[in-house]
């Protein structure tokens, strides 16, 4: 399956225009991809339509713009589509309460060696193991999500598609759950396979949306604070330096004092209002563009 490039995202102005049908279609298209094993255990399977919504909401969520920065996430989440001969899926260890997170993810220590895809086939059964990404896993703890793939030789996926179902399962020994792959799922397992991609958004038949102007609230001799054009909450503010780039290195220390300071003044008024505030700078791709640093209230900073 070939990876997800650039023509087939949206700026962010335009995303937002159509996101909300998007989101709807992408969200049944992962119903139809997530086995549930236990009360504990999610796999969602991942490919091409998946991972392009993961980089356009994070790319909404962290405001990113430009080609560089864009092709940056693109790099990271590619790594999840999956290759000739595989599946590729991510596994989620649900635990809602707090207390409870570093107890059971200690008691499902070695859990990267006892998840198996398993189906019967032409009367013989057939076992595939999970391959755990090494580089989330160390010797004494693990993650809560983990991204896994299932490597399929030729017989295997003939066989696969013949056998119309199959189980994944958890076989550890403080956890052992199964889930069916049938119906629906089975189907877009075997178009993976097949390297049949599903499409639900023709980025290059949406229409394009102008980018909308950031509304300057004040501004003195170190610092220009906006309010977003598409703002991720009410207290949404950017504070953006007047002479400050995005290379800290040279800056002089008065220039770098006085905006800083404006960022605690302005941190320090939405922490009194929302009871916290949260404060995110910006990684622009450009070494020459403006320091901007982003703030947001905590009781709002997640309702966008």
């Amino acid at each position: 399956m070939k990876p997800v490039t650039l023509d087939e995202l949206l700026d962010l102005e335009t995303y937002e225009s159509i996101r909300t049908e998007y989101r709807a279609r992408v969200i049944e298209h992962k119903q139809q991809r997530r086995v549930t094993l236990g009360d504990r255990l999610l796999v969602t399977f991942e490919d091409r339509e998946t991972v392009r919504d993961q980089v356009l909401e994070m790319a909404r969520v962290e405001g990113l713009r430009g080609a560089a920065r864009l092709q940056h996430e693109l790099d990271v989440y590619n790594e999840l589509v999956p290759r000739e001969g595989e599946l590729s899926a991510t596994l989620f260890i649900q635990i809602t309460d707090v207390d409870e997170i570093r107890p059971e993810l200690d008691r499902l220590l070695g859990i990267d060696e006892k998840v198996v895809l398993a189906f019967d086939a032409d009367g013989r059964s057939v076992r595939i193991p999970a391959e755990f990404d090494p580089a989330q896993l160390e010797e004494d703890r693990i993650s809560a999500v983990h991204y896994i793939r299932f490597a399929f030789e030729a017989d295997q996926m003939a066989a696969f598609e013949r056998a119309g179902q199959a189980e994944l399962r958890v076989e550890h020994p403080a956890y052992e759950a199964a889930g069916a792959i049938a119906g629906p799922v089975h189907a877009q397992l075997v178009s993976d396979l097949r390297g049949e991609a599903v499409s639900l958004l023709d980025a290059a038949a949406v229409p394009r949306v102008a980018r909308a102007e950031a509304q300057l609230l004040q501004e003195d001799a170190w610092c220009r604070v906006l309010r977003p054009a598409r703002p991720r909450s009410p207290s949404h503010r950017i504070l953006e330096a007047v002479n400050l780039t995005g290379s800290l290195a040279a800056a002089p220390a008065d220039e770098w004092s006085a905006f800083f300071g404006r960022v605690r003044e302005v941190a320090t008024e939405l922490e009194a209002e929302h009871g916290g505030c949260r404060v995110t700078f910006e990684s622009p791709s450009d070494p020459n563009a403006p320091l901007r640093v982003h703030l947001l209230g905590s009781d709002d900073a997640d309702a966008h």
